[in-house]
């Protein structure tokens, strides 16, 4: 679980930076299977986000790993 930053304000509804990378503007919207949809409306409102948030950081940084030590090939795009 990320580190709450202490600036953050409790409500509001304002994205605050967490760590030393400040969040990007755009917002990312994906449609999940149901069986997952349904296990994160299980979860609390404000741990969503961060765990949503914090999945695909690391799924991103473990596919970045596995390109960087040659295990699988980068897609070139057009």
């Amino acid at each position: 679980m990320p580190l709450k930053n202490p600036h953050q304000r409790s409500q509001g509804g304002t994205f605050t930076q967490i760590g030393a990378e400040p969040l990007s503007k755009k917002v990312r919207g994906v449609r999940l299977p149901q069986s997952i949809d349904d296990e994160l409306e299980l979860m609390p409102t404000e741990e969503r986000a961060s765990f949503i948030r914090a999945a695909i950081v690391q799924a991103v940084q473990q596919k970045r790993a596995l390109q960087d030590s040659g295990s699988i090939e980068v897609e070139e795009s057009d």
